[in-house]
């Protein structure tokens, strides 16, 4: 009798510590629900400052993992020291399709983002261009800018082979398989100042819709999130270096600064140099100022 009572202590024991145990995982399950916002907010906005090198802030995130969505918005890129704009990039509305089940895997499986309503504010202040200050850190920070951004495009292309910059490997985080990724609505404000024989102005127009197909790492490394901020910000880049409606020594700036994050500087220089056209003589200040400024060395404005 007394053994039975025994077995029938521990079955109670076993019966409530199973049942303390389901409890707590429930517990966790629901904290976990309605944090994972948070988390996932946090995770973007240290990756994204990281991958710039400015100060990242997002205002929302909405997770729907059942429904495989993710919807975030007003992502904030703050602009680099020393530029009147307290932003670089405001991104509006972003919505990411995902496949659940790759969430658990090592890669996430991501057919479409699309990305509506941004504003971008691009400021060329004599030799000082913000876009440059920005492209420099990527080229640091992220694989992706070790060729050419791509250009907007209706069909794939392929990247060219070419070595990728040792500090990529900086980029942490799941890696990422994109299918497609839109860009519509964009506006871009364009500030010039302080440039020989360009007077002042403002510009305020919006870009074409930009589509990147399969964007990959040109070094061949899986693509993660900091290297897909990286390639969107140069394909905006890639936008204000060929719209016309931008004064030719704006467009051999944001040209050069593209191309010299591709390591192509003595490229871009004579490319510049052909935009300018007849503000030629100012062509080697801004080559060289613009040049240094990318890769490291002194920069002064012009007198």
């Amino acid at each position: 009798m007394a053994g039975l009572k025994k077995k029938r202590g521990c079955g109670w024991f076993v019966l409530l510590s199973f049942i303390g145990l389901v409890v707590a995982v429930l517990i966790a399950a629901v904290v976990l629900w309605f944090s994972i916002d948070g988390i996932i907010r946090s995770k973007v906005q240290s990756t994204a400052t990281t991958a710039v090198g400015q100060t990242v802030t997002l205002g929302g995130v909405d997770l729907s993992p059942f429904a495989g969505k993710l919807a975030m918005n007003n992502l904030v890129i703050a602009n680099p020291h020393g530029f009147s704009d307290p932003s670089f990039l405001k991104m509006g509305a972003c919505k990411i399709h995902m496949e659940t089940m790759s969430l658990l895997s090592s890669t996430v499986q991501v057919p479409t983002i699309q990305i509506t309503g941004s504003q971008v504010y691009i400021q060329q202040d004599g030799l000082n261009n913000n876009l440059a200050a920005i492209l420099k850190t990527i080229r640091k920070n992220t694989a992706a800018s070790a060729a050419p951004a791509p250009a907007p495009t209706a069909k794939p292309q392929a990247t060219p082979p070419t070595t990728a910059p040792q500090a990529s490997a900086k980029s942490r985080g799941k890696a990422l398989h994109v299918g497609l990724v839109t860009l519509t609505n964009t506006i871009a404000h364009l500030s010039i100042s302080g440039i020989p024989g360009i007077k002042p102005r403002t510009l305020t127009f919006t870009l074409p819709e930009l589509t990147m197909h399969d964007p990959t790492n040109p070094n061949g490394r899986a693509l993660r999130m900091a290297d897909l901020l990286g390639q969107i910000i140069q394909a905006m880049a890639a936008q204000v270096s060929q719209d016309p409606r931008v004064p030719a020594a704006v467009r051999a700036g944001a040209k050069l600064a593209l191309d010299a994050s591709g390591n192509n500087l003595s490229g871009a220089a004579n490319t510049a140099v052909n935009l300018l056209g007849k503000h030629a003589p100012a062509a080697k200040g801004l080559i060289s100022g613009i040049g240094n400024l990318l890769n490291g060395g002194p920069h002064k404005r012009p007198k």
